[in-house]
């Protein structure tokens, strides 16, 4: 049979010259930073099943504001939360840039991007949402990731597994606590119709090419398959609990901090799984990271588009290179880098230099 469905259309893009900003969030449905629940997280109970059908009923009730906010945006990613009790909860936009990451951080604590209370089963830092380096300014090029910060909820797809991590290069629906979170690509002009109905049709459908349940201790990460509608994967383990024995050595991370100073090889394995740090004991280094001015989760180390990159996810104190706050700095040399006000150094030495 031939399928007949309409596919968004992709149009070639210039480099962005309609918005100044490379980001910009809008709090709907009178969430406030200054109100923000910090107690301690819950872990969720089983979610109701017919996510898709939860997914399809957010996207037509809000599909004014979810199709106003991707129009008014160039190249780059739109995050729209919905609550399940069908309010909209919060809208974060990211535009894309050529050979530069760029992230946004979701969760409940006041300083991340997309900040979305009144849900303790959220993570105050739970998920990062990170683009890879463009090559072109062609939207076919954008790619993106969600990715789990080591949380006891993780994600769920509309499918209903539980997943660590997903690369997208079309739209992704994932359920975090008691928020559906839509990811979308931007920058066509005519990808949206005025019609709900005929937009969710014009959607591409979301291949998942492995459906295996995350596993928080895996170290197996599945290969890239292409579908020619666009393709998801994911990646249960991207985060799994770190070993040092897997995997090329990629470069020696050295921290020092008034509790003493470590020196330890990160190898190319735990670097695409991901380094998490942070004072919390779900963090790499946390007895050492000890202090009130590093966050419970402040930085992410990832290799993210086949390079090493440290991300600042959503800290209160930031990451400091030379002094000035910095949001991803590419680990391609040696790099000094600070958490909190200079009380914990960073300092990074890749592997080709010892």
């Amino acid at each position: 049979m031939v399928n007949r469905r309409r596919r968004l259309k992709a149009v070639a893009s210039t480099p962005p010259v309609r918005v100044r900003k490379s980001r910009v969030v809008f709090l709907d449905g009178g969430q406030n930073r200054d109100h923000a629940d910090r107690s301690r997280t819950i872990l969720p109970g089983e979610l109701p099943s017919m996510e898709l059908a939860g997914f399809q009923h957010a996207f037509h009730t809000h599909y004014a504001a979810i199709r106003r906010f991707c129009l008014e945006r160039d190249l780059g990613v739109a995050l729209v939360a919905v609550h399940v009790d069908g309010e909209l909860g919060g809208r974060a936009w990211v535009g894309a840039r050529l050979g530069e990451i760029q992230t946004a951080i979701i969760g409940r604590h006041p300083s991340v991007d997309l900040f979305l209370q009144n849900d303790a089963v959220l993570s105050n830092r739970h998920l990062a949402m990170v683009i890879e380096p463009l090559t072109s300014w062609e939207p076919d090029q954008l790619r993106f990731r969600l990715l789990d910060l080591r949380t006891g909820a993780a994600m769920w797809t509309e499918k209903g597994e539980r997943v660590e991590a997903i690369v997208a290069e079309g739209p992704a629906f994932v359920r975090v606590g008691a928020y559906r979170v839509m990811a979308f690509q931007t920058g066509s002009r005519d990808s949206w119709p005025e019609s709900a109905r005929d937009a969710w049709e014009m959607l591409p459908e979301r291949i998942f090419v492995d459906e295996r349940e995350a596993e928080p201790d895996a170290v197996q990460r599945w290969s890239m398959k292409q579908s020619a509608r666009g393709k998801i994967t994911l990646l249960p383990a991207a985060l799994g609990a770190n070993d040092p024995r897997g995997g090329h050595p990629l470069g020696t991370l050295t921290i020092r901090s008034r509790r003493g100073a470590i020196e330890r090889t990160i190898t190319v394995a735990e670097a695409k799984r991901g380094v998490l740090l942070g004072r919390e004991p779900r963090c790499d280094f946390s007895g050492l990271l000890a202090h009130m001015q590093v966050s419970r989760v402040h930085l992410l180390i990832a290799q993210i588009g086949g390079r090493t990159w440290v991300v600042d996810t959503g800290s209160l104190a930031g990451l400091r290179e030379d002094g000035e706050l910095v949001r991803a700095v590419e680990l391609d040399r040696a790099r000094e880098l600070t958490m909190g006000m200079d009380l914990v150094g960073l300092r990074w030495t890749p592997f080709v230099l010892h």
